[in-house]
């Protein structure tokens, strides 16, 4: 063998070698890496389902505040569509008995001219006499149509005056509430103007509410309807409103089983407070 090609396979070899280690290097890189990937597809499997799962539990309070709000509006959208109903219903019952009063007259025109041709031939009397009871039996017929109509139209102008009171007394509440919800509007709106700190409003589990009971002539002090049987402390302040009008604020200086002795904070006071205005910790009423 010449000297070229023991050279030759001595490359060849080492070649082969070098070839076995790279691949075996990459392999083994190639494990590594699918691995990698695995662990990285579970770990973004796990996290796509907890936010998953947060998704459906905030699609699932949307739809619970969207069911509310339907609720308030949904009675009133049923009822004008019965409304509409009812008068798609009378609107037909209507043109059903002027299509009948029509035909009556047609038939009462039927029966006079049949009438008027008795005389004129008698061979023809049984005849015309057999057309005019029909026409007559026709008449009747629509007769008691038209009555029966009319007694459906009037059950249907029963029904849709009912359906007119429902809805004018669905006005009445949705006023009433608008009415009362303007008038807190003006209390709160007072209470703030007077420095009332509203951001107090929800600094107990329930509000206090009661009345002024007595009013001192000389000294700026009152007396009001709750006391420690109401869990009412020294230092709670209450604001005075009279109707829908803001009055003033007094805070509480001695408390006893089923009254309190209040002082009248004059900086924070519009009007003279008098006995049976209300009082309340709902607008701002603290612990002073």
């Amino acid at each position: 063998m010449s000297s070229i090609a023991k050279i030759f396979i001595f490359i060849n070899f080492i070649l082969s070698i070098a070839y076995m280690v790279i691949a075996g290097t990459l392999l083994a890189q190639k494990w590594d890496y699918k691995q990698m990937l695995i662990d990285q597809a579970q770990k973004a499997t796990r996290e796509k389902q907890v936010q998953e799962d947060k998704l459906k539990d905030a699609e699932g309070k949307v739809a619970n505040l969207q069911e509310s709000l339907n609720n308030v509006t949904g009675r009133a959208i049923q009822l004008n569509v019965e409304l509409n109903k009812t008068k798609d219903i009378y609107d037909e019952a209507k043109r059903t008995n002027d299509s009948l009063n029509e035909k009556i007259a047609n038939l009462e025109a039927s029966y006079k001219e049949i009438n008027s041709k008795i005389g004129e031939k008698d061979a023809r009397i049984n005849e015309l006499e057999t057309a005019r009871d029909q026409a007559k039996e026709e008449k009747e017929d629509a007769i008691r149509a038209k009555e029966s109509s009319e007694e459906e139209q009037l059950v249907l102008q029963t029904e849709l005056n009912n359906i007119k009171g429902e809805i004018a007394e669905k006005e009445k509440i949705i006023q009433k509430q608008q009415r009362e919800l303007l008038e807190a509007k003006q209390i709160i709106a007072a209470a703030e103007k007077q420095g009332v700190r509203l951001d107090l409003l929800y600094t107990r589990e329930k509000p206090l509410d009661g009345f002024i009971t007595a009013v001192s002539k000389k000294l700026p002090l009152v007396m009001i309807s709750l006391g420690s049987d109401d869990n009412v402390q020294k230092g709670y302040q209450f604001t005075v409103f009279r109707g829908s009008s803001y009055i003033g604020t007094i805070v509480i200086e001695d408390v006893y089983k089923d009254a309190s002795a209040a002082r009248i904070l004059k900086d924070k006071t519009r009007q003279k407070i008098q006995k049976g205005d209300s009082v309340t910790t709902r607008f701002g009423g603290t612990r002073g």
